[in-house]
């Protein structure tokens, strides 16, 4: 909602016309039926405009205060919950950029919009797909798992992808599979020695082919 600045500018100057019409009929009969001479007519032109004009304290200046004073972020809403461009009034009645959505700021204690999850520099972004951030709760789409804050295939158990840097769960290590990276049984004869060329009792790592061997 808009209102001139120039309201107060544009009533005073309609006051001022008045006065001038006022004191062409006013004046000439002050003159001649109580004898004033132009001394007391000039007298009365000088106190006339205090209670023609407006006041500029009065309401006019007091909606120019207010509309200054609101629109802006992080000032209350204009009448109609109106704000500047680009912002929104929000449920308290503040004007805020808006926030929960995609790409948009997260919204009070980092809450987003259904599907998104508010990442490390307070943004709403996608969540719960292998790639993304993990949803509120280190939640993720079935089958995959948090890791380091991220949505992942499981990883580290036998037979499922090793982790980051190469590491996998007890009894397993990191070997390739049909040219993937992933965890495999280890220690025990005919199998990959374990990390540190660890095999289990009575047998021995073939430190060249990495077997754990009798």
């Amino acid at each position: 909602m808009h209102v001139p600045k120039d309201l107060s500018s544009c009533v005073r100057g309609r006051a001022a016309a008045l006065f001038l019409s006022l004191m062409v009929t006013v004046a000439p009969l002050a003159s001649a039926q109580v004898g004033v001479d132009a001394g007391s007519a000039d007298a009365v032109a000088q106190e006339a405009p205090a209670w023609l004009m407006l006041d500029p304290t009065g309401d006019a200046a007091t909606a120019d205060a207010a509309l200054a004073t609101c629109g802006a972020a992080g000032q209350t809403c204009c009448p109609g919950g109106v704000c500047d461009p680009g912002l929104e009034c929000n449920a308290n009645n503040v004007c805020r950029t808006p926030c929960g959505a995609a790409g948009q700021r997260c919204c009070v204690n980092q809450t987003c919009n259904s599907g998104l999850a508010c990442n490390t520099s307070g943004v709403c972004r996608t969540c719960g797909r292998e790639g993304d951030i993990c949803c509120a709760g280190n939640a993720c789409n079935t089958g995959l798992v948090c890791n380091a804050g991220r949505c992942a295939q499981p990883c580290g158990g036998p037979f499922q992808a090793c982790c980051a840097g190469g590491l996998c769960g007890p009894g397993t290590a990191c070997g390739f599979v049909s040219g993937r990276a992933v965890c495999i049984p280890c220690g025990n004869a005919g199998e990959a020695c374990c990390p540190g060329n660890f095999c289990q009792t009575f047998l021995t790592c073939d430190r060249i082919a990495q077997i754990c061997r009798f």
